[in-house]
């Protein structure tokens, strides 16, 4: 894990089709928060896009609700969201990861 000081959005960002269709659910203030606060986080983790608070301890749902100061129920729900639109995924090895990380970045 190394050290990132930023992370990419590109300006044409809200014109991508999945968050178009976030903007369309009835959470979409919260998916579109849990979604942001997830490329920065996986941008401060510097790690491909896996989620880890070390390098042999991956973020789970409920600490993730502690890392975003939200409920876990408001997480679990986004992420289904997340990963029903293939953003995020839970990897083999049970990590979370963002799809095509290298893309966004």
């Amino acid at each position: 894990m190394g050290d990132v000081k930023w992370v990419k959005f590109e300006v044409t960002m809200y014109d991508d089709t999945k968050l178009k269709i976030l903007d369309n659910m009835e959470n979409r203030d919260l998916n579109h928060y849990v979604w942001t606060r997830s490329l920065v986080l996986a941008g401060k983790i510097n790690c491909g896009g896996y989620l880890y608070i070390t390098d042999n301890m991956p973020y789970t749902i409920k600490t993730l609700a502690i890392e975003f100061n939200r409920s876990v129920d408001e997480i679990k729900a986004a992420f289904k969201v997340l990963r029903k639109l293939e953003m995020i995924e839970f990897t083999e090895d049970k990590v979370f990861r963002i799809k095509n990380w290298d893309k966004h970045q």
